[in-house]
């Protein structure tokens, strides 16, 4: 034997291994099917439960590993192993009545102030239960008649682009975000100049994360001055836009001070992500539209497949933005087989369906919307004019479009 060489017999393991092949392959795949931070956070929770003394989290894990196999709903294994295990994220109150979380693994605290316009609405431990009109009435006081979603890309990559791209990543994505803003704000501009109060009529519903899409977005709804709740998932949440501070009430220690002052709520613990995205649709609730701008593969699976599959039943505009106003060619696919990935959900979403899914808006677009220059050049790109006559729709069936 040639140490340190193993040539032990392991019979046990290799029966095993040979009569479960099949499931085991299914769990691998589940696994691997995962974005990256769900499958850090599926893996380190499954880590530290497997050695648990405590018969309910080992009953729960091992729902979850037939989840994986298929023998069981993994949605309901992860909520019920969710439901024995500690929480990895809490929340304290200062005396100024701010908010602060901490999660397991922080190097400090996240401070959400107690300024004007900020309202801890708090973790989202059960977000199927949430709905549209608690969420915004616990926000605001009232649900907004149009609440409006942006899907996408946190940043644009100059190697996603077809043929490649001499601009940074910091470039293009401050143009992909130009470019959102650019799309919404002749829509905001046309339903102010016919009358509408966007300000008491619309919502708008983001991530905490202060850039691309949700930067855009955020910058849009505060120039307008429209209202805005927030989420995001815990894991995210230390990456906050803000401002390390010495507080004293952790003794001196360093808080990140949040730069965000508005309705809050946080997903936390093994569910997290996929929590947010449930959280995410309740927040935009039914009929609502979504602006798919671009994304990647969280955007396809959790984001626009959440609105899809009809949790809340959203409805889904898909906009190349980066192709049509930006002259970049994104793929909507890449790689084959396991290895294929989501690299432009609005353009798979464009490629799934059948003809033109702007069409049945046109109708309306041109006889119902009042006339203005502002619409003649929201029709020259369907996505928008898509956009405008959704909300349209919407505002005049809470009767709130003037009489021209």
């Amino acid at each position: 034997m040639i140490n340190p060489i193993s040539v032990k017999a392991e019979r046990e393991l290799f029966n095993y291994l040979t009569k479960n092949s099949e499931a085991i392959a299914k769990e691998v795949q589940a696994i691997q099917k995962m974005g990256l931070t769900e499958k850090d956070i599926y893996i380190k929770t499954i880590m530290e439960c497997a050695t648990s003394d405590d018969p309910a989290i080992r009953a729960a894990v091992a729902d979850v590993q037939k989840g994986l196999r298929g023998q069981f709903d993994l949605a309901t294994a992860i909520q019920k192993l969710k439901s024995v295990i500690p929480n990895e994220a809490a929340m304290m109150e200062d005396a100024d009545g701010g908010k602060l979380v901490m999660a397991k693994g922080w190097k400090m605290p996240v401070l959400f102030e107690n300024v004007p316009g900020f309202k801890w609405l708090g973790f989202a431990d059960e977000p199927t239960k949430l709905t549209t009109e608690g969420i915004w009435t616990a926000a605001h006081g009232e649900k907004p008649a149009v609440i409006i979603g942006g899907i996408g890309n946190s940043n644009i990559k100059p190697e996603q682009v077809l043929g490649g791209c001499s601009l940074s990543k910091k470039e293009l994505s401050a143009q992909y975000e130009q470019a959102i803003v650019d799309f919404f704000t002749p829509i905001f501009k046309y339903f102010e100049e016919i009358g509408v109060n966007i300000k008491e009529s619309f919502g708008f519903g983001l991530a905490h994360s202060y850039c691309g899409v949700d930067k855009a977005t955020r910058d849009l709804a505060e120039t307008f001055g429209i209202r805005i709740v927030g989420t995001t998932p815990t894991e995210y949440t230390q990456y906050i836009k803000g401002t390390p501070k010495a507080l004293d009430i952790l003794d001196g220690a360093e808080a990140l001070v949040a730069d965000f002052p508005h309705p809050t709520i946080l997903t936390r613990n093994i569910s997290q992500i996929s929590d947010y995205g449930t959280t995410y649709g309740k927040i935009i609730g039914e009929n609502n539209p979504i602006l798919v701008a671009n994304g990647g593969g969280h955007a396809w699976v959790e984001d626009s497949g959440k609105a899809i599959i009809g949790l809340d039943g959203s409805t889904l505009i898909p906009a190349n933005l980066v192709k049509d106003k930006l002259g970049y060619v994104i793929p909507a696919t890449t790689g084959e087989g396991k290895d294929k990935v989501v690299t432009n959900t609005a353009q798979l979403l464009l490629e799934k369906v059948d003809g033109n899914p702007f069409e049945r808006y046109k109708f309306a677009f041109e006889q119902y919307l009042p006339s203005s220059r502002i619409k003649e050049d929201i029709a020259q790109y369907d996505p928008q004019m898509a956009m405008t006559t959704h909300i349209h729709g919407l505002l005049s069936k809470a009767g709130l479009i003037p009489k021209q």
